[in-house]
């Protein structure tokens, strides 16, 4: 039942070890037809041998790419070339190992420390990085460079996925580049897009609103969170996981839009004892839709309004300049 199911496993080298030891983790993934996307977060001889362990049970496995927490963790607008040499580096590593991989995860998303300030501060801090923004030339340069990463992984041979915040889809939709050079994330090109609409950790009326309203526009969804994550950023979203009902009907939701689903995270479903639910559950039984995304749509249309005028904040950061 979980055909085009992916699951995300974002852990340190011994608990990822743990997380595979004796379980029959790997077998009851292989049996149900789910995937795997592996957070690089190192290039231990211990994350090979889960990759191998995978491979030698047909699970796909997608690379997913991790930086330092110094570059930024995830892949930025500030990050690119550091971004091409990790590819490299898995690359590289994946062959000298004989390791199969499906595909490349490209995890674009705002720097780490801009992330965190962001969590803490609030509104504040958005409006602080909207005056201190990148220039269209700093941008323009990050999405050229995540271009030719894209071509050289499929010249390898292998596909490419994007994770990106659904904001993108409205700053494609208003013509703008507002968010992206102010936050730090990059409008990248990719075979698979994947959406990442985490709807527990999003304030009301948002959270529980995304999936609806902004579903429609996504070719993959990614649904959570059931745990798991950056531990020193998912501090401050304690008690936001979703019980078994609340990713049940997440992942049905999801399922209405998108046909290809991915679960943030693998290890949280099974410290919350309902991995097995997932891959058995029948996904075609859509629950209506909430009430709260027609409030969520008219918001995001009035964001679209706002950043078209992007050549406004432009003439007042000139202004603000002289």
């Amino acid at each position: 039942m979980a055909d085009n199911l992916t699951f995300f496993v974002e852990l340190e080298q011994a608990p990822l070890k743990d997380l595979f030891r004796g379980r029959g983790l790997v077998s009851r993934l292989a049996q149900h037809g789910a995937a795997i996307a592996l957070g690089l977060l190192d290039l231990s001889t211990e994350r090979a041998s889960v990759i191998r362990a995978l491979n030698r049970a047909g699970v796909p496995v997608t690379a997913w790419l991790l930086l330092e927490r110094a570059d930024g963790y995830w892949l930025t607008a500030d990050n690119a070339d550091r971004a091409a040499e990790r590819y490299r580096e898995v690359r590289d590593w994946a062959r000298k190992r004989k390791l199969t991989l499906a595909g490349y995860g490209l995890d674009v998303e705002i720097p780490f420390s801009d992330t965190l300030d962001l969590v803490q501060r609030g509104p504040r801090a958005a409006l602080e990085k909207v005056l201190a923004r990148r220039s269209r030339s700093e941008l323009g340069r990050a999405v050229l460079r995540y271009s030719r990463l894209v071509g050289e992984i499929r010249s390898d041979g292998f596909r490419v996925e994007t994770y990106q915040y659904p904001w993108i889809l409205d700053e494609r939709r208003a013509g703008s580049s507002l968010l992206q050079r102010s936050l730090g994330f990059v409008d990248v090109g990719a075979d698979v897009e994947v959406s990442m609409l985490y709807e527990s950790l999003a304030p009301a009326p948002w959270g529980k609103a995304m999936i609806d309203a902004y579903g429609p526009g996504c070719q993959a969804i990614g649904v959570g969170v059931s745990g798991g994550g950056e531990p020193e950023l998912m501090t401050h979203f304690a008690g936001a996981e979703l019980d078994r009902e609340g990713m049940l009907e997440t992942l049905r939701r999801a399922r209405r839009h998108a046909s290809r689903l991915y679960v943030f995270s693998l290890e949280g479903c099974v410290e919350q004892g309902y991995l097995e639910d997932l891959l058995e559950a029948d996904l075609g039984t859509s629950p209506p839709p909430v009430p709260q995304a027609t409030t969520v749509r008219a918001a995001r249309l009035g964001a679209r309004m706002l950043l078209r005028a992007e050549p406004l904040w432009d003439l007042i950061a000139r202004i603000r300049g002289m």
